[in-house]
């Protein structure tokens, strides 16, 4: 996919939440809302913590049920440590907040002793997207335990990552739109390696 394909893809996406709000019940007209959360970063963490983990995400509102699809990893390398899970929540606003709230389902490596999460629990990963090339981008998580919260509203991430990329995307999405935006996450998953 070349850069010019995904600036365009981009620019029609960014404006698309500018659309008036009854055009997504015109037969033909855009689709229903869809918010969209994508991209992985290192995080930059500080002491005592463990240390640059890498934190990947790609989940959406699924358009015909409202209900949220996708995947999450959290990856640190010293211990080795890898959580994943699917997506359960999706938040997002149009300043560029964004909150996932992951169910673990995998849980491999070395957690230190008191690490906060255990398979089954629950996690908000929270995002802001500064744009591109994504330098200014935050994103952290939080352990939520056993329970998932009832809603999940945007929040602002608030450790500055020091390599990646995240997309944050709020709004309409025309249906037509759609394929070519599972390939943009498809293409954002294989660069990340997942």
């Amino acid at each position: 996919m070349t850069r010019a394909f995904v600036f365009f893809l981009c620019a029609c996406a960014a404006s698309l939440p500018f659309a008036s709000a009854g055009a997504a019940d015109v037969p033909g007209g855009n689709g229903p809302k869809q918010d969209v959360v994508a991209g992985t970063g290192t995080l930059v963490v500080p002491q005592p913590f463990l240390q640059a983990p890498q934190l990947h995400v790609n989940a959406n509102n699924d358009p015909a049920t409202g209900l949220a699809r996708g995947h999450f990893y959290i990856r640190y390398t010293s211990p080795p440590l890898d959580l994943r899970g699917e997506a359960v929540c999706v938040g997002t606003d149009l300043l560029g907040h964004a909150t996932v709230i992951g169910h673990v389902t995998s849980l491999t490596g070395n957690p230190p002793e008191g690490f906060p999460v255990v398979n089954g629990d629950f996690v908000k990963i929270r995002i802001t997207d500064m744009g591109s090339p994504g330098t200014l981008d935050e994103a952290n998580w939080d352990p939520l335990g056993g329970q998932a919260p009832l809603a999940c509203p945007a929040q602002a991430g608030d450790l500055p990552i020091s390599q990646g990329n995240y997309t944050v995307h709020n709004g309409v999405v025309p249906l037509d739109l759609l394929p070519a935006l599972d390939l943009l996450l498809s293409d954002i998953e294989t660069a990340a390696g997942d």
